[in-house]
């Protein structure tokens, strides 16, 4: 029977056809759930994206990508004097130079700042299937961790930021998959010459097709974060694994070269400044940053229970029978036992999701596998059918609350289109100075040249006695800082400039979240 005798009225509807053969066809269903998810990535990742202002270190992002965009260097970009700055930002420069290209193509706003981030979602959602579908062997599986990473919130925020994490993810992902396909399958080409390839074949028998593009991406990644190489300690303990379980040459000449070469860059490290970049990052059990645990293990659900799902799948795999997909399982859980200690013992930074962003993709991808093959023990169907409702609707009503918070409707940033505004309206360049902490420039930056700024600096140094000092060789002006940042100004600072100068907007006004005060030399004395 033809597709078109079977189903008549769907083979009737024009424009449907394509879609109902696909349907029909053996995957079709698979395929049509990735073009649903990546429709919906389109619209969640840029949905209202230039619709809330500059955030946080977006601001140093996007002033170096201006800089480059007119200068072709990574000065930040100077708005009120409409020139390059002083301060050198060349931290990840490969996002900040797409950023640049962005505003070649689409000019400098809020929205093509973000794009790039947006662009990496998409790749991101685009990998996530094929990649998830190559390590579980599952379609399902495949299609639905896909769909916890498109709606897992501190994920939408990170594809919506203009910060370099929207790259790494992406990439790590990519390169968890080359890696993979690199050490573990054999090499069937010509190495120069027979007697090479031989002995290639001997002791070095790994795919290095895969090698080439996984050295670029790796290389390419170094330079968005230096939190990318955590993949090589986590590859090196595979190798060790697969030395002692398979015995294959291959993996113990690998083994034993491995352990010279670090030796090697250690004693290095001792005489040369070759790991200074390195070393800045480590404290080895300054920090114990325990809330590294539960940024891996609560998505897609509460922390404890993703503890349980990873515990149980550890297990689990060493009671497989499919030899392949039980070291895919091992090499993916390598990177938990590598990151994790290192990031709660050993890595000297505080605290933060954005920089275990790239290794939460194998967490929650775990846990995902731990949950499904768990629900599949179940033999009625309709037990297995709430447990993935259960799921799902979790995972929803977790997006769900909030909404607000990843559209910037209630983020707590700083309004400040609406809170500079004020300053911008009546900012007087003949007498009036303007006393800012973390002054976002862009958003008063018709003042132009002649606008006089004082900076109050961070963390308390800008101390009460210069503040009197600069208010007293001031006319008149206006006090402007982040009211999430009050904690980076003087408290007698913070106590003379509430109880003595007129307040426009912040707290206990409106809801800005910027602190705007207006003085003169009245008010002062």
């Amino acid at each position: 029977m033809e597709f078109g005798e079977k189903y008549p009225r769907i083979n009737r509807v024009w424009g449907m056809r394509w879609i109902a053969k696909g349907m029909y066809k053996e995957g079709g269903w698979y395929s049509l759930g990735l073009i649903i998810i990546f429709i919906l990535s389109i619209a969640i990742y840029s949905y209202n994206l230039g619709g809330y202002e500059f955030r946080e270190d977006e601001f140093q992002v996007v002033g170096a990508a201006v800089g480059y965009y007119h200068d072709q260097s990574f000065y930040s970009w100077d708005w009120l004097s409409n020139g390059p700055g002083e301060n050198l930002y060349d931290r990840a420069w490969p996002h900040t130079w797409l950023i640049a290209q962005s505003y070649h193509i689409f000019g400098i706003s809020e929205w093509s700042s973000r794009i790039v981030s947006v662009s990496f979602g998409f790749l991101f959602i685009l990998s996530s299937y094929p990649i998830v579908k190559f390590f579980t062997h599952s379609k399902d599986v495949g299609i639905l961790t896909t769909v916890v990473f498109l709606f897992y919130t501190s994920y939408i925020d990170m594809f919506r930021y203009t910060r370099m994490y929207a790259l790494l993810t992406p990439i790590f992902f990519i390169l968890v998959y080359l890696g993979y396909r690199w050490i573990s399958e054999t090499n069937n080409y010509t190495i120069i010459n027979n007697k090479v390839t031989a002995f290639f074949k001997m002791n070095f028998d790994f795919n290095y097709i895969y090698l080439v593009p996984f050295l670029t991406i790796l290389l390419m990644g170094y330079f968005v974060h230096i939190n990318v190489i955590v993949i090589l300690p986590a590859i090196f303990l595979f190798i060790i694994y697969q030395a002692f379980s398979k015995k294959e040459i291959k993996y113990v000449v690998t083994t034993i070269l491995g352990f010279f070469g670090l030796i090697f860059i250690l004693l290095l490290g001792l005489f040369t400044d070759i790991l200074t970049n390195i070393m800045g990052f480590i404290s080895f059990f300054g920090k114990q940053n325990y809330t590294y645990l539960e940024m891996f293990t609560r998505h897609p659900f509460p922390s404890d229970l993703g503890i349980v799902f990873l515990a149980t799948l550890l297990l689990g795999i060493f009671f497989l029978n499919k030899s392949e997909l039980k070291n895919k399982m091992i090499y993916l859980f390598m990177f938990i036992i590598f990151s994790l200690p290192f990031f709660i013992f050993i890595a000297d930074r505080y605290s933060g999701f954005l920089y275990v962003s790239h290794l939460a993709t194998i967490s929650i991808l775990l846990i995902i596998v731990s949950y499904y093959w768990l629900v599949k023990l179940f033999t009625n169907k309709y037990v297995k059918m709430i447990l993935f409702i259960v799921l799902f609707l979790h995972i929803g009503l977790s997006s769900y609350e909030r909404f607000d918070v990843v559209y910037g409707e209630d983020n707590n940033y700083g309004k400040y289109d609406t809170a500079y505004q004020v300053i911008l309206e009546n900012y007087n360049p003949e007498n009036e100075v303007i006393f800012g902490q973390y002054l976002r420039s862009y958003y008063i930056r018709d003042l132009g040249p002649n606008t006089k700024i004082i900076n109050m600096l961070n963390n308390k140094k800008y101390s009460f006695e210069q503040f009197v000092t600069d208010l007293n060789q001031s006319e008149a002006g206006w006090i402007v800082w982040d009211t999430r940042k009050s904690y980076h100004i003087n408290g007698d600072i913070n106590n003379h400039v509430d109880k003595n100068f007129r307040k426009y907007h912040g707290k206990d006004i409106d809801e800005t979240d910027v602190e705007v005060y207006y003085f003169n030399q009245s008010m002062v004395k």
